[in-house]
């Protein structure tokens, strides 16, 4: 799912970004054309008075240019200001926030977040249902087991026979790892990996 308001906004955002980028290059482009004139009139100017020729004409001619051309670039500039505090489009950033907050957020949820939030609590049942069938069958067994050795040795539950009675629980660190959800499982599930513990298991695997 995506938030397509939020798409809206984006394309909105754009053309105005590029609408003001417009015109900020016509302001740069009238301001550089008000120095290259103000630059023709200085040069003028400073011929006529050189070379004593009269340039009142062209001088008048290029002043009235540069009127006109600062008139151009103080309406470009006042514009650009305008512009660039200025949101249009019909999704405003409180439109934003209200259909990420009545629309999207509650349709997202609905949708993904809730049925996986059920399995995870589906899968927290089952383990705990299943860690305490596992406890309960090792713990059936050691009864049966601590039974045969003390029929064996009924006075104190040791002799040559007490080690024969081998019981199938978890004695190696890596096999309660694999089977169990241990402090290190949830340190990787709370930064979004995968356990190490489990990294060489298959899904599936019996």
């Amino acid at each position: 799912m995506k938030f397509e308001k939020l798409q809206e906004f984006r394309e909105q955002d754009a053309k105005h970004l590029a609408k003001v980028q417009d015109i900020l290059t016509q302001k740069d482009a009238a301001q550089a054309e008000v120095r290259e004139l103000k630059a023709q009139y200085e040069m003028k100017l400073r011929q006529s008075v050189e070379k004593g020729i009269d340039a009142g004409a062209e001088l008048d001619a290029l002043s009235d240019r540069i009127d006109a051309a600062e008139k151009v670039y103080r309406r470009k500039e006042r514009e650009y200001t305008v512009s660039s505090t200025l949101k249009v489009g019909n999704v405003t950033p409180e439109e934003l926030s209200r259909s990420w907050r009545e629309e999207f957020m509650p349709a997202f949820k609905k949708a993904k977040v809730d049925p996986a939030a059920k399995s995870l609590l589906a899968a927290k049942l089952a383990y705990i249902d299943a860690f305490m069938a596992y406890r309960g069958a090792i713990n059936e067994l050691k009864a049966e087991q601590t039974a045969a050795i003390w029929a064996l040795h009924p006075t104190d539950g040791r002799g040559k026979y007490a080690y024969s009675f081998p019981d199938c629980d978890f004695h190696r660190a890596e096999d309660s790892n694999k089977y169990y959800i241990k402090d290190d499982d949830l340190r990787f599930l709370a930064r979004e990996q995968a356990p190490l513990s489990i990294q060489y298991v298959k899904r599936g695997e019996k």
